[in-house]
Parts: structure tokens; C-alpha cells; sequence
């Protein structure tokens, strides 16, 4: 095969992937602008619409304990908005992961309540007597909601 045949096959058989690579990179980067918009994410409906796959993105986002912190605490924020049995044991995890940011879990403890309420009242009378002051504080503010 002559030389220029093989670079030709190798740029056509390439360029699809580097294509996809692009695209990843396109929506990763979109998902960083929806949650860090003004005034926080959108909802799910809004989330799927503007980033096809946004719920799974949003968890590997979550998952990932090597992401910057202020964009997984929003990954988790943003989750709630989707719901489901998923995002609920996730957040079960969360709060008590002991190696996790008092800040993470108090926004997730946050999210947890307003999506679960029912769920939440038992975790929120616990969280209620945290060492740690804004758990203690979003427990209390929760409580006193509703």
C-alpha cells in the first residue's frame, strides 16, 4: 500500500472519531454552563432538552471524587430535579459518606427533603443533632417548613 493511500484510509477512518471526541467535550462543556448558571439549574425537562443523556451525566459527575467540588455539589443539587429511586439512594450515600464536605451534604440533606419529604423526616430529626452547624442548620430549617 503506497504511503498516501495509508495516511488517506487513516484521516477518514480518524476523523469520525475525533468527531465524537468533539462532540463529548461540546456537551461536558454545556453541562458546566447549565449548572453554573445564575440563577441554578434547570429542571430535568429543560436539563434532557438543552443536553441528551443530562441524568447521566450529572451522576458520573457526582460519582466522581477527583471532580472539583463546587461543580459536584451542583452535579447533586441539579439531580434533584429528576428524582427517582437512583438519585434518592445516591443521596442516602452521600450523607453518610464520612469523608464527604459538610457543605456537600448539607445541600444535599437540603435537596434530599425537598424531594423526598416523606423519606426525609426521620434523617432530618438526626441530622438535627449533627456536630456540624450547617447540618444542623438545614435540618432545623427543613423541619421548620413544614
Amino acid at each position: 500500500m503506497k504511503l498516501k493511500t495509508f495516511v488517506l484510509l487513516f484521516a477518514l477512518l480518524i476523523t469520525p472519531l475525533a468527531a465524537r471526541a468533539d462532540e463529548g467535550e461540546d456537551i461536558d462543556r454545556r453541562v458546566r454552563i447549565l449548572l453554573y448558571r445564575h440563577h441554578g439549574p434547570p429542571d430535568a425537562l429543560e436539563f434532557e432538552r438543552l443536553v441528551p443523556g443530562a441524568k447521566t451525566r450529572l451522576f458520573t459527575l457526582a460519582n466522581d471524587h477527583r471532580t472539583d467540588f463546587m461543580l459536584r455539589d451542583r452535579a447533586l443539587v441539579a439531580l434533584a430535579s429528576f428524582g427517582g429511586d437512583d438519585v434518592r439512594l445516591l443521596y442516602e450515600r452521600v450523607l453518610a459518606e464520612p469523608m464527604a464536605r459538610v457543605t456537600t451534604r448539607a445541600k444535599v440533606l437540603a435537596a434530599y427533603a425537598r424531594v423526598y419529604p416523606q423519606m426525609a423526616r426521620p434523617v432530618l430529626e438526626k441530622a438535627r443533632l449533627s456536630e456540624e452547624r450547617p447540618i444542623r442548620a438545614v435540618a432545623e430549617a427543613q423541619l421548620k417548613a413544614r
